[in-house]
């Protein structure tokens, strides 16, 4: 027969063994889920920025639209049309 000194070594070693595996997995699941929700942030992150990329390029595509109609359809001469570029220009009002 084993000693009483034994048998409580095992089961204590038992005992710590299981409660360190299941800490351990623990870590891992959460380390894991850490690393999927940044994964996840980054690519919503990137989709976010090519909507953005792709709206300014249909905008800009837009205001030289609009530009355009706005020399073409101008009956002044040309000094009117380079003066309103000009202001349009310095303007900043998100035209051009």
């Amino acid at each position: 027969m084993a000693s009483i000194n034994v048998k409580v070594a095992r089961w204590t070693a038992l005992a710590l063994g299981v409660t360190y595996g299941l800490v351990h997995r623990r870590s891992l699941v959460n380390a894991e889920a850490k690393k999927k929700a940044t994964a996840e942030y980054k690519h919503r992150e990137e989709l976010i920025n090519e909507a953005k990329l792709a709206y300014s390029a249909s905008k800009k595509h837009d205001d030289g639209i609009f530009l355009l109609l706005f020399f073409s359809f101008s009956l002044e001469g040309k000094e009117f049309i380079l003066s309103s570029y000009k202001w349009l220009s310095s303007a900043n009002i998100g035209i051009i």
